[in-house]
């Protein structure tokens, strides 16, 4: 309410009362508005990180599948030295393999991949004739998961299926966790001329 002065005839302001209110619910309209935000923000954070591993993903696998497309080989671990044992222990039924191993058709290099804990954290590696492996995902990401499954025999088109797990988000906040699984197959190139 305006109190009006008798002599001048102005208009004072605004009374104490009015002001405490006036305050008080522009208090909680920046409360509300800074929560929003703040929640708005975490929430934009969450889907970039998930978006960076699902990219960290999708590149390892385009990888590994292409190599393995053009691969003329494939064998378990050490087998491949020793003239390429089929990868028979990597099939469905048996659980599959947490490594790959085969020999590119032009190079005739042998390529491993495995993955790998390090420090607590997966990771998946790769090896190029023995040379040391290399890790190939983002040291942030945590691989939970890779498991390669074949099928078909030595002779006969081959496929690998590839199972990859990926833990990403925030692991120190609650429900900041999130986990991406991603699988692709990939059957070997018969081609003779």
């Amino acid at each position: 309410m305006a109190i009006v002065n008798t002599k001048t005839g102005f208009l004072g302001g605004f009374t104490l009362l009015e002001m405490l209110i006036a305050l008080s619910i522009f208090s909680v309209v920046v409360t509300v508005g800074s929560g929003a935000l703040v929640t708005l923000q975490a929430t934009q954070s969450h889907a970039i990180n998930l978006q960076n591993a699902h990219d960290n993903i999708r590149y390892t696998l385009g990888t590994i599948s292409l190599e393995i497309l053009a691969g003329d080989n494939y064998c378990f671990g050490s087998s491949c030295k020793s003239g390429g044992s089929p990868v028979s222990f990597c099939s469905w039924a048996g659980s599959g393999c947490e490594s790959f191993t085969f020999r590119q058709s032009l190079t005739k290099d042998t390529i491993d991949y495995r993955l790998n804990i390090v420090d607590g954290k997966g990771r998946v590696e790769r090896q190029i004739n023995g040379e040391g492996f290399i890790p190939m995902t983002d040291p942030d990401r945590t691989v939970t998961k890779l498991i390669f499954y074949t099928t078909g025999l030595i002779g006969f088109p081959q496929r690998v299926t590839i199972v990859i797990e990926v833990k990403a988000g925030d692991l120190n906040r609650p429900g900041g966790e999130s986990r991406i699984r991603m699988q692709t197959a990939v059957t070997k190139r018969n081609i003779t001329f």
